[in-house]
């Protein structure tokens, strides 16, 4: 991108300045203050519209020389306007190409340095066009020879990014493991698991031996079971005596009471005989009993002790008694139910005493339950022993027949591991991500190479860690006029690989003299090379100096810029 003309009015401490730019080399020298880095950040806040000494845009008015109400500064390419911003309002008009992007690092050449090493590696990817999207990151899976399929199952995760990515395949690995050890019952290791084989079991098995074996088990189970059931029989009628025994004898206190709640009944049956007899005698007394008319005389009768009397009229005393002989009666009555009942009682306990005594079971002594609880532990015993037997026996059939199917899965699992690691390695900072950032950094240290090489300094390059080196030594050990030579490398390489071709260099004089000769040199170098279109060197100088073609010389002084030397001019 090539600028042909500088006008500026009016910004900072540059009063006034209008270059035409016919050289691809300019050199804007003056005394300290004069306006030479003014010059520098209009340049940049022309192009770019951001501001510079300053945070807000509210803030530019500051930027308008003192005295002055208003600046501008504008950038011309040809007849064509690249950029230009006016104050105080910072209106901003821009008319860039797309690598524009770039231009940042080349108006502020200590910028590259100043930012984070992710915002390098980002921006060396962009400068290099090195792309790293998911269709690129899966060819370059699939030329290493990852299995397509899983390649396909990850290549969504690479919009996140290569940590998530690889962390991905290599936690499916993780569980391809486990169900390779779900199969094999070991450890997956890498050399295990390539054509990985059960071990042989040391016998083969007879089926026979087998049949018998089970056949000898289900008889010896079946006998456990009948002693259990024994067993549990001889418990269950023990149980039942001593339950039948109890009862019988909280029944003997009650049959015993039999003859003496029959007596009782008779005494109580004969006291309701004469209650009963009372009772009548005293109603007949009273003439309460109720009278018949004789169909031949016509005379009222009753009948007393089943015969007919001529009824009279009764006894007042003996009526009083009626009542009386009656609640005797009654209670004779239930004295007489009472012991009924009582004796229903005993009669019934003597018979349920015969019953529970005709149910009892036979004896089982302790002796049995022993024999019987030893039998039942013996075939216990034969039961594990046989039933141990036949398992092993089973697992070695079982294992013989589905060795070959074991042997595939193991192999499959392997396969899944192997192909799921392959891919989470490739993934890693050390795979292809490595590889994409060497192939970015590439053609960028080879500039920077061929720059320094030209000013006769000692190399500069930029590691994988995104570190800035000078001669083998990071920025961060270097001298002020050092990190000034890697600045000035850095700007002149992103000027090259971007196709701006443009840079701005500030401060120059931070070299001495030697390496000021050694930088025009260079520059010079570039130029004939076609590497550059425009480099702006802004240095504090004593005088105007005398600089062969293709150099243009600008003299700074008070905020204003001076015609160019007259040795430039021939």
């Amino acid at each position: 991108m090539r600028l042909d003309r500088i006008s500026v009015e009016n910004v900072l401490g540059l009063r006034s300045a209008d270059l035409a730019l016919r050289t691809p080399i300019t050199l804007i020298a003056g005394a300290n203050g004069a306006g030479k880095s003014s010059l520098a950040d209009a340049v940049s806040m022309a192009l770019l519209g951001s501001p510079r000494r300053v945070d807000r845009k509210k803030d530019m008015a500051h930027l308008v020389s003192d005295g002055a109400k208003r600046g501008r500064a504008t950038i011309w390419s040809g007849d064509e306007v690249l950029g230009e911003i006016k104050f105080p309002n910072g209106a901003h008009e821009a008319n860039l190409p797309a690598s524009a992007q770039f231009l940042p690092f080349l108006l502020d050449a200590s910028l590259f340095a100043a930012c984070a090493p992710d915002d390098r590696r980002q921006m060396l990817f962009r400068l290099t066009r090195c792309r790293a999207t998911p269709d690129v990151i899966e060819q370059r899976l699939l030329d290493l020879g990852c299995n397509a399929k899983k390649v396909g199952i990850i290549k969504p995760l690479l919009l996140s990014g290569f940590p998530g990515a690889s962390t991905d395949a290599r936690e499916r690995a993780t569980e391809a493991k486990g169900a390779w050890r779900g199969v094999t019952g070991e450890q997956w290791g890498e050399v295990k698991g390539d054509g990985w084989e059960p071990a042989l079991p040391a016998r083969r098995v007879d089926d026979a031996e087998l049949a018998a074996s089970e056949a000898k088990l289900a008889q010896v189970e079946q006998d456990l079971a009948d002693a259990q059931e024994a067993l549990g029989g001889h418990r269950a009628t023990i149980a039942a005596n001593e339950q039948r025994q109890a009862r019988a004898a909280e029944l003997v206190p009650v049959a015993g009471l039999g003859a003496r709640r029959e007596q009782k009944l008779a005494e109580d049956r004969k006291r309701l005989q004469e209650w009963s007899e009372k009772l009548r005698d005293a109603e007949a007394a009273a003439g309460v009993l109720s009278a018949l008319v004789c169909p031949c005389c016509d005379e009222p009768l009753i009948l007393v002790d089943g015969k007919l009397q001529r009824h009279r009229p009764g006894d007042p005393a003996a009526a009083a008694r009626v009542e009386e002989y009656r609640g005797y009666l009654e209670s004779a009555q239930r004295a007489v139910d009472n012991s009924h009942r009582d004796l229903a009682e005993s009669q019934q306990a003597v018979l349920q005493i015969k019953e529970l005594k005709a149910a009892l079971g036979h004896e089982v002594g302790q002796d049995a339950l022993a024999v019987a609880e030893q039998t039942i532990n013996e075939l216990r015993q034969q039961r594990d022993g046989l039933r141990a037997k036949v398992e092993a026996l089973a697992d070695v059939s079982r294992a013989l027949a589905e060795r070959d199917t074991v042997i595939a899965k193991a192999a499959a699992h392997h396969a899944d591991i192997t192909q799921w690691l392959q891919i989470g390695e490739a993934l890693a900072p050390s795979g292809i991500p490595a590889t994409l950032l060497a192939e970015a950094l590439a053609p960028f240290n080879d500039s920077m190479a061929v720059a320094a090489r030209l000013a006769r300094w000692q190399p500069v390059a930029i590691t994988n860690d995104m570190v800035l080196t000078y001669g083998g030594r990071a920025y961060g050990l270097l001298s002020e006029s050092e990190r000034w030579r890697v600045d000035a490398v850095v700007a002149l390489a992103i000027a090259q690989l971007s196709e701006l071709r443009l840079a701005l260099l500030d401060r120059f004089d931070v070299l001495d003299l030697a390496s000021r000769t050694q930088l025009i040199r260079m520059l010079m170098e570039l130029a004939k090379l076609e590497t550059i279109d425009t480099v702006i060197v802004c240095g504090t100088l004593k005088e105007p100096p005398k600089l062969p073609a293709p150099i243009a010389v600008h003299w700074i002084e008070n905020g204003v810029i001076g015609t160019p030397s007259a040795s430039q001019a021939a």
